[in-house]
C-alpha cells in the first residue's frame, strides 16, 4: 500500500483534476465513496474541502459576520454518513459514550484525523452567533494551542492542537452552546505557509 504521503499526492492531483467542473467533483465523490482506503477518502475530502472553500471569500484575519453564505453542498452533506470523509463536519451532540450527566453543548463539530497527513494538525475555530453559552467544550482529541503571535494575527480565533492520545479513534470532536442562529468556520493552519485554510463552513 502507498505512504501517507503518497496518498496524499494521489488525492491532491485527482482533486486538481476534478475541482473546476461541478459533474466531476460529483464523479469524484461518488468514485472515491466506495474506496476501501478510508485515509485516501478523508484526504481526497480534505483538499476538496480546501479547493471549495479556502478562496477569495475567507478572510481569517478580519471578523466574522453573519450574513447569507451559500454552502457548496447541501446542508445535509455536512452531517453524516455523507460527510465522513471531509476533514470536518457538524455532529450531533447526543452520543451512547457520554458519561452519565455529561453535558455537550447543542451544537458539535468532529473534526476526521484521517483527513490530515501530519499528526498533530492544529485547528482553528471561530464563530458569530448573538447568543452563546459558556466556553466551548473539547469533548475528544483537541488541547487548546496557544501561541500569541498566532492569536494576534487571526483575533477572534480559538485555536487547538490534535492530541492522539485523548482520543480512541480517529476523530476529535468540540462542541459549543448556541442561543441562536449562528455561522462557524473551521480552518487548519498549514505549516508549510503558516497560514489558515478553510476547510468548514456553515450557516445555521
Amino acid at each position: 500500500m502507498k505512504t501517507i504521503e503518497a496518498k496524499n499526492e494521489e488525492a491532491r492531483s485527482l482533486v486538481e483534476m476534478s475541482i473546476e467542473s461541478p459533474s466531476m467533483v460529483r464523479d469524484l465523490m461518488y468514485a472515491v465513496e466506495g474506496d476501501p482506503d478510508f485515509r485516501l477518502r478523508s484526504l481526497v475530502g480534505y483538499h476538496l474541502m480546501r479547493g471549495l472553500l479556502d478562496d477569495g471569500t475567507f478572510t481569517p484575519e478580519e471578523a466574522l459576520e453573519m450574513e447569507n453564505v451559500q454552502r457548496p453542498f447541501c446542508p445535509s452533506c455536512w452531517r453524516l454518513p455523507y460527510a465522513a470523509m471531509f476533514p470536518a463536519y457538524s455532529a450531533f451532540v447526543y452520543t451512547f459514550a457520554a458519561e452519565e450527566g455529561e453535558e455537550l453543548g447543542s451544537d458539535g463539530f468532529i473534526i476526521n484525523l484521517c483527513a490530515f497527513v501530519e499528526k498533530s494538525p492544529v485547528i482553528g475555530f471561530r464563530y458569530a452567533c448573538r447568543e452563546t453559552y459558556g466556553n466551548t467544550m473539547l469533548v475528544k482529541g483537541l488541547v487548546p494551542y496557544n501561541d500569541e503571535e498566532l492569536q494576534a494575527r487571526y483575533p477572534g480565533w480559538e485555536f487547538y492542537e490534535v492530541d492522539s492520545s485523548a482520543t480512541d479513534d480517529m476523530t476529535a470532536f468540540l462542541t459549543r452552546n448556541f442561543g441562536h442562529v449562528f455561522r462557524v468556520e473551521i480552518a487548519h493552519l498549514d505549516k508549510t505557509d503558516g497560514r489558515l485554510h478553510r476547510i468548514y463552513m456553515s450557516n445555521e
